[in-house]
Order: structure tokens, then C-alpha cells, then sequence
């Protein structure tokens, strides 16, 4: 609400009746996005979507591999056998990969990992919550650890700690979160989601698809070039 009217309050150009004016502003505003929405190819924002598409699971936040961590970290070296039993081959310790901290999801926003947040100044809002799809056509939920990179087959995997026993009561999933690690091919992370704990249970809080028609000011996203300059 804030947003909105910090946005049209300076458009008011009427003393007489600045309510009408204000009615009208909106009235407008509203008119623009849903011929948008007819027709998208009106939107002069096409070609910066276009470009910002191009970086859609684009990793950021390189985090080095250290020497110690692959000889003495049990969590490295648990979360390095993960991804050998992903990739279905024998565990390698010396696995040629790369280490990140967060991903561009479609949209724009961005999917930080667990790793990623804890580092610094830990930000406001967590945004390592995850929904992929899975081959069984089940969703999958998850925490974001750490994602890496393997260099020989340009995979790109996600490291995460999984919601177990998923359910949907009065269409909304819950579970409870699993002792295992898992990993995910990033290309199969469609979307943030939110998590609420009460006592043993996780429920996965979904954003209504109705936000997917404002646009960045009113939706207040955190975007993936705000992100790059605090960095």
C-alpha cells in the first residue's frame, strides 16, 4: 500500500479534486497492464526481459574450495558424495567442480543457499527455500545448501536438504524435514517458496499467482541486479 501510493501520490496534479485525479491515475495504470497483458508485444520492457533471460540459472557468489575442506570437512565431504552417487559414479574426493552461493531463477529473483546466508551479515528475509519438479511428476521442497558446478560435464547441482513425507491437506503441502542430503539438478528449481515449522511439521508457503501480475515496484521482489550490487 505504501508502494502504491508513494508511486501515484506525486502524479496528482489537481487541487480541486485530487481524488477524482487519483481515481483516474489508477484507473489508467490498470487500463496499460491488462492491454499488456492482451498484448505483450506492446511492453517496450520485452528486450530487458530478453537479456535478463539469458542469465536465468546463471550462477553468482563463487565460494572457494579450500585444500582442508576436502581432506577434513565431514559436511564438504558428506554433500561431495551426494553428488558422486548423483552422477552415479565411484566417490572422488579430488572431483573437478566449483563452488556457488546463489542462483537466477526464472523471474529474476534469486535462490541463495544456506551457505550463501550465513556468510556476512545475514540478510532480513531467507530466500534458500526451494520448489522443484520432480520425474514422478511430485513436487519437490527443499533448503538450498550450497550449489556446485561440475567442470568436465557443465552440470550444475544444488546441494539441499530435503522436506520428507510431502502431503497436501486442503491444498497445501506439508511435511517433515529429512535427515538425508540430496541433490538437484538446477534446471529443475522453478521457484522460492516459504517455510513455516510448528512442532515436527514443515508447511510450504506458495506465493499466489496472482503476484506474477504486478510488476517490480508493486510486488516489491528482490531482484537479481540489487542483489549484484550489495555484493
Amino acid at each position: 500500500m505504501e508502494r502504491a501510493i508513494g508511486e501515484v501520490g506525486h502524479k496528482i496534479r489537481s487541487k480541486k479534486a485530487p481524488f477524482a485525479n487519483l481515481a483516474n491515475i489508477i484507473y489508467e495504470k490498470e487500463l496499460v497492464k491488462i492491454l499488456l497483458l492482451q498484448y505483450p508485444s506492446l511492453d517496450l520492457s520485452t528486450t530487458s526481459q530478453l537479456k535478463a533471460s539469458k542469465h536465468i540459472y546463471a550462477p553468482q557468489n563463487q565460494i572457494k574450495i579450500l585444500k582442508r575442506e576436502r581432506k577434513n570437512d565431514p559436511e564438504f565431504r558428506l554433500y561431495l558424495q551426494a553428488i558422486c552417487l548423483w552422477l552415479e559414479i565411484d566417490f572422488d574426493v579430488e572431483l573437478t567442480i566449483e563452488r556457488w552461493g546463489k542462483i537466477c531463477l526464472p523471474g529474476g529473483t534469486l535462490l541463495r543457499s544456506q551457505l550463501s546466508e550465513m556468510r556476512g551479515k545475514h540478510p532480513s528475509r531467507s530466500a534458500r527455500y526451494f520448489e522443484a519438479d520432480s520425474r514422478n511428476g511430485k513436487p519437490v521442497f527443499g533448503e538450498a545448501l550450497a550449489f556446485f558446478q561440475v567442470l568436465e560435464t557443465k552440470q550444475l547441482l544444488a546441494v539441499y536438504h530435503p522436506v520428507g513425507d510431502c502431503k497436501q491437506v486442503l491444498k497445501k503441502w506439508r511435511g517433515v524435514w529429512s535427515e538425508k542430503i540430496e541433490v538437484v539438478a538446477v534446471s529443475d528449481i522453478h521457484s522460492l517458496v516459504g517455510i513455516w515449522s510448528y512442532e515436527s511439521r514443515v508447511y510450504v508457503l506458495r506465493k499466489h499467482p496472482g503476484l506474477n501480475l504486478l510488476n517490480e515496484e508493486e510486488s516489491g521482489r528482490e531482484m537479481a541486479n540489487t542483489e549484484e550490487e550489495e555484493d
